[in-house]
């Protein structure tokens, strides 16, 4: 419950422990102590286990706000996880009853054996009776009754609903054929009870709605005279009841406790509840109940009492006027800081800094307390050393695993693997058998490339926790990405992970992801037809599990494409999941659908995003060429596809397949064929044999662009610009003589270039080609400038290493090369060369 932590569980269990007789958890809580937090979780289940609570129970709330709904296991590693799991994983005296919508999942071998699990099944048959009955539901058959069970499940808050609806409208029937009212698909299918539940909070006027807001104070559950101090009226009380808003318990010896559902309160807004008089009046109202508790000699409830007034106290600004209590008392503290920092406008970062400091006074050795503080620090722009040095404090003080966590987590939201690989280590060399530690590590080496270190990791991760289908399909994606040799060691994983949890769609996606890359290197289009159909049945089961995983859609988009499947569907996918997160798989694969629609320069700009993202991501190469293809730039297609097979892993299956597309436009860039295409396209070739390709024969005729004749003279260098006068500074101030301005100055008539020069007749520039893309190799086109610049490919010069000064071939001087004129090796017209790039004449043999 909100409020209640790690101190409130462990101070109730060492009282607990101290009146039947046990002190050892007692004194690890004092101030004096030295106890780890690990220590106090051992000394709790060891304390439970004592003689004197034998036949004694004790009933927890709520335990499945703490876990995690994907796996069942804990989502945090902290000071409350420790001592839960001990007790939970032990053999107690004491009867433990937990309350929970979800029971805990533990993965080692025998950690559950002790622990039973009760399925609370819906009301039937005579009890749905008596509850309408109590509602003041009109009598209808009994045989109706199976049509309120189908429709509620036997939910008692859902079928309540349904009474109190009966109960307004007269009439069974009228209700009932309402198909979508109150109808629910399963037990734990609340989708209609919270929209009836909102509607009708909604629907209250001032007085019951603020008198809701305030009866959700009492998470123990209030009494009448706890009603009467936050002025809720017997009538308002009664309303209340009657609406189906407002719980009652009857306690034995005590009467009835009143109390606001979860599924209630849910439905509140918070600044309802923050009225800080009535919290204090509440509060106050606590501690004197505490005090005559504990004259009572009821230690424990006492005890718990006390708690909840220090945290309405908190919650109410007032927390200088706290009980002092035994043990450390925090947990209300530890609410109200994150509150503060997890607003999204205008977070008071100082008073979160006040109160850390306050309860860091108080309890020094308090884990959460460190992290928060840690935390903080990044908040407050602090430096990186600083914000370590609280974390490495707090692993030195109270280390919990979560404090690694917690390091690693900032450590990635900065983009520095290796540090958050490190925290881990750390995390790792202190807690040697957590299993989460070495999964998290695991991935963080796979991300680093670190495949060999990913593997080991997450095979002790395996030796930990045996039963923890994670461990299992983390390697089977790796196993999968290493190639076909690892194809076999991938299945197997992979499908113990969906023996283990046969309904995760991660997993689902995992094996349709190897089913596919199966099918990319079968030897038949019929086996690669038929892999193709499974990985998409197994993706959209996967999808139907979590329909917004952008991992399903985007390797279902994928295989859709693969398959020439409907365009729409896939284009659909892939916006979802760049919605949710912009990735580099989701922007190669919308290019591609870009690229059958012929948008070949918005399908550009997401791979040139793409490859700003992950330069080493080789699909985004390939899909480049593809483009570069339909748009009849052989040369250029044939470089991404080198560029491709360089990035792809060797173990790579898609790595053959750029060696076969290389081979066959290699062949075309031989025969001559893709110069003709590109022609056909629109481009200007030009030859630049960079790409390792021979250039003789007939492709390499057509290719070369046609000669120019020698100018009669080279133009003449423009003349310089004149120099600009500037005035004279004037003479520095003194008294005998004043400073007067100079007249204003008056810049000289502006330069204007001579004519253009035109070269003769009989030589003519090629024609101005279409401006290539920056880079390639495979196809030099080489843009056109106006006269007197010709166009020379780099190729038809040849370098040489000596000395320019010494050299001379025909005209071409080293005067020649400063003004950027040289002659083409092989021929005796001379080509201008732009300024700025040094040509070298070849040596002469003579």
């Amino acid at each position: 419950m909100p409020g209640v932590g790690a101190d409130a569980f462990l101070g109730r269990v060492a009282l607990m422990a101290k009146t039947v007789g046990d002190d050892r958890l007692h004194a690890a809580l004092r101030p004096s102590s030295d106890a780890t937090p690990a220590d106090l979780a051992r000394l709790c289940a060891e304390v439970l286990a004592s003689e004197g609570f034998a036949g004694k129970a004790w009933v927890l709330h709520g335990l499945h706000r703490l876990l995690d709904a994907r796996d069942g296991a804990f989502w945090r590693d902290g000071r409350l996880e420790m001592a839960l799991s001990a007790v939970l994983t032990s053999r107690p005296k004491l009867r433990v009853v937990v309350l929970t919508d979800a029971a805990p999942v533990f993965y080692r071998e025998g950690q559950a054996l002790d622990l039973r699990v009760l399925a609370l099944a819906g009301i039937k048959g005579r009890e749905l009776h008596e509850l309408f009955s109590s509602y003041q539901a009109p009598e209808f058959p009994r045989d109706r009754f199976g049509k309120i069970f189908e429709r509620s499940f036997g939910h008692p808050i859902l079928a309540r609903q349904l009474a109190i609806a009966i109960r307004e409208n007269g009439d069974v029937e009228e209700v009932l054929e309402q198909p979508r009212f109150l109808k629910a698909e399963a037990l734990g299918d609340r989708a209609a009870l919270k929209r009836n539940l909102k509607k009708k909070v909604e629907a209250l006027d001032a007085e019951h709605r603020s008198a809701l807001a305030r009866s959700s104070h009492l998470l123990l559950g209030g009494r009448p005279d706890d009603l009467m101090v936050l002025g809720i009226s017997r009538n308002v009380r009664l309303r209340l009841l009657a609406d189906g808003l407002l719980e009652q318990t009857p306690i034995q010896g005590e009467g009835r406790r009143y109390y606001v559902h979860a599924l209630v309160a849910e439905h509140l807004d918070s600044r309802e509840s923050a009225d800080f008089a009535v919290m204090t009046d509440l509060a106050r109202h606590f501690v004197a109940r505490s005090k005559e508790l504990k004259n009572a000699g009821n230690l424990v409830e006492s005890f718990a009492y006390a708690q909840e007034a220090n945290r309405l106290l908190v919650a109410s600004r007032q927390g200088r006027d706290r009980l002092m209590l035994p043990y450390p008392d925090n947990d209300g503290l530890l609410g109200s800081i994150r509150e503060i920092m997890g607003r999204r406008k205008n977070p008071r970062l100082d008073i979160a800094r006040m109160r850390i400091n306050e309860g860091r006074k108080a309890d020094p050795r308090n884990s959460e307390l460190l992290i928060l503080d840690a935390e903080l620090r990044g908040m407050e722009k602090a430096d990186l050393d600083a914000i370590v040095a609280a974390f490495d404090e707090a692993a030195r003080i109270a280390p919990v695993p979560e404090v690694f966590h917690a390091e690693a987590n900032l450590h990635r939201s900065r983009k520095s693997r290796g540090k958050a690989a490190e925290a881990l280590e750390k995390g790792i060399a202190a807690f040697p058998e957590d299993g989460r530690l070495h999964r998290r590590l695991g991935g963080v080496y796979l991300a680093q490339n670190r495949v060999e270190d990913a593997v080991t990791v997450l095979r002790r991760a395996q030796e930990l926790e045996p039963m923890m289908p994670d461990s299992y399909g983390m390697l089977g994606g790796i196993y999968t990405e290493m190639g076909v040799e690892h194809w076999a060691d991938a299945e197997a994983s992979l499908d113990e992970a969906l023996r283990l949890s046969p309904e995760n769609p991660m997993h689902l996606r995992r094996k349709a992801d190897l089913v596919y890359r199966r099918a990319m290197v079968a030897e038949t289009p019929e086996a690669r037809a038929s892999g193709l159909e499974a990985a998409e049945t197994q993706l959209r089961e996967a999808l139907q599990l979590d329909p917004e995983s952008w991992h399903v859609q985007t390797l279902l988009a994928s295989v859709i494409l693969d398959r020439d499947g409907d365009l729409e569907q896939a284009e659909w996918l892939l916006k979802k999941a760049l919605k949710t997160l912009e990735t580099v798989e989701a922007l190669v694969q919308r290019a591609r659908v870009l690229l059958r629609r012929q948008a070949f320069a918005d399908a550009r700009q997401l791979i040139e995003r793409a490859v700003k993202k992950t330069p080493s991501y080789h699909p985004a190469f390939a899909v480049l060429a593809e483009i570069e293809l339909a748009e009849g730039q052989v040369f250029m297609a044939f470089e991404s596809y080198k560029k491709a097979r360089e990035r792809s892993p060797r173990t790579a299956p898609e790595r053959a397949r750029y060696e076969l597309r290389m081979q066959e436009l290699g062949a075309l860039i031989e025969s001559g064929a893709a110069s003709e295409m590109m022609r056909q396209a629109g481009h200007v070739v030009q030859e630049a044999n960079e790409a390792g390709l021979p250039m003789d024969g007939p492709a390499a005729t057509r290719a070369r662009p046609p000669s120019c004749a020698r100018p009669s003279a080279p133009p003449p260098p423009p003349p310089p610009p004149p120099k600009r006068v500037r005035p004279q500074r004037p003479k520095p101030w003194s008294r005998s003589k004043p400073w007067t301005p100079p007249s204003r100055w008056t810049p000289p008539s502006r330069w204007t270039p001579p004519s253009r020069w035109t070269p003769p007749s009989r030589s003519k520039p090629p024609p101005r080609p279409e401006a290539q893309r920056a880079g390639s190799r495979a196809s030099q086109v080489v843009p056109t400038s106006p006269a007197p610049w010709l166009s020379l490919s780099i190729s038809q010069l040849s370098p040489c290493r000596a000395k320019p000064s010494k050299l001379a071939v025909g005209t071409c001087t080293r005067r020649d090369l400063d003004r950027g004129s040289a002659v083409a090796a092989g021929s005796s017209a001379p080509a201008v060369i732009p300024a700025g790039i040094r040509v070298w004449p070849r040596r002469s043999t003579s």
